[in-house]
């Protein structure tokens, strides 16, 4: 039975096409050469079910992320899962979501975007991300009395093209829920695009059978706990790997056209 995470993927997109500074909300409009230039479906981890979003429907930023309050405050546009903006004079785009069809250890979700446009002579200098790396390496969301600790830090990829940049923020409430959003981000030709994923685990995941496989001979709860910290830990590198994948694949389509 496929898993309902689909809940979460308007938060996702609507994210990626915030305002630029200070300028109107972008109007972007659906273009067929763009729509064309989406990575396929092949690209994505298998089990992932891959949808076109329109565009046009992407026109309503959120703040925070759905959390009450932020701080450091300037730091709700990094929790609300996308990268901040797209670049000024941004005119045509083509968005797609991917999800899993079944569920596995955490939930993943893809969300997809790029843009051209009017963009000048110059290289577009990144998202708000990059903006927030010093002032929001570290940061606090409250909600509704709760509250989760983050972290945003920037990493490196060999795909990314030249002036390209990605970061991964990292919320963790206590021993229950970890959420990792990775935001990856470059210009190819005329084209800027935006990969991000968000994936949510949890130790209560993790499969009975290999935890008791693991602790037969310790039935305490300190094997348990080290192997859920294991099988957490190993679900986000492989997920990692996952997404350099898609990134990969998603940044040779589009310097195989210019």
């Amino acid at each position: 039975m496929k898993p309902s995470y689909r809940h979460g993927v308007p938060l996702l997109l609507m994210a990626l096409v915030l305002v630029t500074g200070c300028t109107p909300p972008l109007e972007l409009r659906g273009d067929n050469r763009l729509e064309g230039l989406l990575p396929p479906p092949t690209a994505y981890p298998e089990g992932f079910d891959v949808d076109q979003v329109r565009v046009e429907e992407l026109d309503e930023g959120t703040d925070n992320g759905g959390y009450t309050r932020v701080e450091p405050e300037q730091c709700g546009a990094v929790l609300s899962g996308g990268t901040g903006w797209f670049p000024e004079g941004a005119e045509k785009g083509a968005a797609q979501i991917a999800d899993p069809l079944y569920s596995s250890l955490g939930s993943v979700v893809y969300g997809y975007v790029h843009v051209s446009g009017d963009f000048g002579d110059t290289p577009v200098e990144g998202t708000g991300f990059e903006r927030l790396l010093d002032s929001c390496d570290q940061l606090t969301a409250h909600f509704h009395g709760d509250s989760v600790d983050g972290t945003l830090v920037s990493e490196t990829s060999p795909s990314l093209p030249e002036g390209g940049g990605m970061t991964v923020l990292t919320l963790s409430s206590g021993e229950e829920t970890e959420k990792v959003t990775r935001t990856a981000w470059g210009q190819v030709g005329d084209v800027y695009f935006v990969l991000v994923a968000m994936h949510t685990i949890s130790p209560a995941d993790a499969p009975v059978g290999a935890l008791s496989e693991a602790c037969r001979d310790d039935v305490g709860m300190e094997c348990t706990q080290a192997q859920e910290e294991e099988l957490v830990a190993e679900a986000i590198e492989r997920q990692a790997k996952e997404f350099e994948s898609v990134l990969a694949q998603a940044v040779e389509g589009l310097e195989t056209v210019f």
